[in-house]
């Protein structure tokens, strides 16, 4: 893969030490404790090389240089990280220790879980790993991440400590010692040799096989413990693909060690479906460990695979129920009803402190809300007998059904409460011919506007930002996020007409600033998310209503990034298509719109199939190609679908 700047030669030893693990000894001042283990290991580790395949990958540019593998069997079995397969190589050749002879490897089989990969050459006698056992891995020890990627005679060695266990879900130690593309797929292995687990790239947020490299030299690296990929090792030699166990729940879109583990949302059809549970439903243990958080829960459930059984007690009605299910490996697409309402955008100086529910601003011709005669200026206080106090909690329970389910609304008009049955459609695949612009009131005093230069503070992350003259403080506004594959301004032709649509339908535009004139990549995430945490605070703005803004040669991390974030980004618009890529499942209460204006030179045939691949996978788009120069007509079709992200 990637070709690094040798920073670890040879034996060439970096110690990164963390204040927070207790240190053991230093291992021998002359390093003899280092070689001995090294030597030890050193058999069992395989330089991996690849031909052919994508020349980008995740918006970043794959290499061709060597990386690592560990032997697990003596005939030939070799496991690596999938990262160094992310290219999609035509053909494998890996180099056996303590020779020069490469031989051709084939993909058994892979672990989509643990971003793992076994490889097999014909080979016999090989020298396979020793698995340290996991009561032996404790934090505060000194742990060696070995790879074969600059000489393949001798690994190159970085030093450090063992950090944490049951990192990222559960999956992984985690190590200060470098781990880099230099090392993926080579071991980390303790003092007396044996491998405590294998290097592999691994993000808490993402799940793709590039996700974490960002981590690189940030002295955070991980690994799979070895003794856990031995028990799945006959699956694998058999060619079985493992992947994530899914269960089929929803939690609150809350951080996650601050959730209770109170379920909101049972898929149809999931393992969760055919064991009964329930809505409101406690979750309390899951095999026999206690749980309080839907971290705690995330803790069990991210190291079991599709196929494993899982036991749980939860707690209904004050009782404990106890229920058994089979994780399965897909679930049914989620695809978000719609009732065809726009709530108002009221602010917080008109609203009564007393009053309660939402008050609807519009609602859309021969939609489901129109079939059940909903108006304008109705209020909804109520959802299936729940109260909603506002439109966070209108959206909440709205979101969690599909379309042919019905929602039982209590509405208030013109002071009587009635009940109203909405049967809930699809969100529109075709922008609406007309939504009136919302009614803003005028501008506060005091509060700055116009084209504003702002810094987060005690951070060097820098940010412009446009808000309009008429906002006021505590105005439901939303925020337009621009993120171009490179830079951080928007064109001067189209600055004019972004300026006009967050004018005329309530929005703010927020531009982050790169350090440097490169493309974003997962290294700018933390200021990104800063810029519009800091904007949201001095602006009150509508969470429920941010868009990303993107184009370019390939605009795959800004896709990457708010199809990962979507509890923070709504909808995405983009001015061209990533060259790969695979959505995530569609979650119940993270609904997430698309508009895709397409080059004009762009393959027509292509424009509905990628259009019926996002609505199949429950993400409602909208795609069409761009004409070589915009209208004003074009650019009011725009705002009309930027309405549809509030929708519901």
């Amino acid at each position: 893969m990637r070709d690094f700047f040798p920073l670890l030669m040879c034996l060439a030893v970096v110690c990164s030490l963390t204040a927070s693990a207790p240190a053991a000894p230093f291992p021998d001042e002359d390093g003899a404790a280092i070689k001995r283990a090294t030597v030890q290991a050193s058999p069992s580790i395989v330089r991996i090389e690849t031909i052919g395949g994508l020349d980008v990958v995740d918006g970043e540019l794959a290499g061709t240089g060597p990386t690592t593998g560990v032997i697990v069997s003596e005939d030939g079995y070799i496991l690596t990280s999938a990262f160094n397969f992310a290219a999609n190589p035509s053909s494998i050749l890996v180099t056996l220790p303590e020779s020069d002879q490469r031989r051709a490897a084939e993909v058994i089989a892979r672990d989509h879980l643990k971003q793992l990969t076994l490889l097999k050459v014909d080979a016999t006698g090989l020298t396979p790993a020793t698995a340290a056992p996991l009561e032996d891995i404790r934090i505060g020890q000194w742990a060696l991440a070995l790879g074969r990627t600059y000489d393949a005679s001798l690994p190159n060695v970085s030093l450090g400590l063992v950090s944490a266990l049951g990192r990222v879900s559960g999956k992984a130690i985690q190590t200060d010692a470098k781990v880099s593309p230099a090392n993926y797929g080579g071991p980390l292995i303790d003092l007396d040799g044996r491998v405590l687990g294998v290097l592999v790239p691994l993000s808490p947020q993402g799940k793709g096989v590039t996700d974490g490299v960002n981590w690189y030299d940030s002295g955070i690296g991980f690994a799979i413990p070895l003794v856990e990929i031995q028990s799945r090792l006959e699956q694998l030699k058999n060619g079985e693909d493992l992947h994530p166990g899914l269960m089929g729940v929803s939690f609150n879109a809350t951080p996650a060690f601050m959730t209770e583990p109170v379920i909101q949302e049972v898929r149809p059809g999931s393992p969760a479906a055919d064991a009964m549970l329930q809505k409101g439903d406690r979750i309390t243990a899951l095999n026999g460990t206690e749980i309080s958080s839907v971290a705690g829960m995330q803790q069990v459930l991210g190291r079991l695979y599709a196929g494993d059984t899982l036991e749980m007690t939860v707690s209904r009605n004050e009782e404990s129920v106890n229920a058994s299910l089979t994780l399965a490996a897909e679930l049914q697409t989620f695809h978000f009803g719609w009732a065809g309402l726009l709530p108002r955008m009221t602010s917080d100086d008109e609203a009564d402190e007393e009053s309660t529910g939402v008050e609807l601003r519009y609602i859309f011709p021969d939609s489901p809300a129109e079939a059940a005669e909903l108006t304008t200026n109705d209020t909804i206080t109520a959802v299936d007998g729940e109260a909603v106090q506002n439109t966070q909690d209108l959206r909440q329970l709205l979101e969690m059904k599909q379309p042919k389910e019905t929602a039982e609304l209590t509405v208030v008009r013109n002071g009587e409460s009635r009940k109203v049955s909405v049967t809930l459609g699809d969100v529109p695949q075709e922008i609406p011919g007309e939504i009136p612009q919302p009614l803003l009131t005028a501008g506060g005093a005091g509060i700055e506007t116009g084209e504003i230069d702002l810094q987060v503070p005690e951070q060097k992350q820098q940010y412009k930002l446009y808000v309009p003259d008429d906002y006021r403080a505590g105005d439901s506004y939303g925020c337009l996020v621009w993120l171009p594959t490179v830079g951080g301004t928007v064109p001067a032709d189209q600055y004019g007409e972004w300026k006009r649509l967050c004018r005329s339908r309530g929005f703010v535009l927020l531009m982050p600033q790169p350090t440097e004139l490169r493309p974003w990549s997962p290294d700018d995430t933390t200021g990104i998310l800063a810029s519009l945490e800091d904007a949201t605070t001095r602006y009150q703005l509508d969470e429920q209503r941010t868009c990303i803004i993107t184009g370019g040669q390939d605009p795959s991390y800004a896709w990457r990034f708010a199809f990962e974030h979507r509890e923070m980004f709504d909808g995405l618009i983009s001015y061209s298509v990533p060259r790969q890529f695979d959505p995530p499942y569609s979650e119940p209460g993270k609904r997430f719109l698309l508009k895709l204006e397409l080059p004009a030179d762009f393959k027509d045939e292509l424009v509905p199939q990628i259009q019926e691949r996002l609505n199949t996978e429950g993400f409602p788009a909208v795609v069409s190609k761009r004409k070589e120069e915009s209208t004003a007509d074009d650019w009011d079709a725009l705002g009309r679908w930027l309405e549809l992200l509030g929708s519901l």
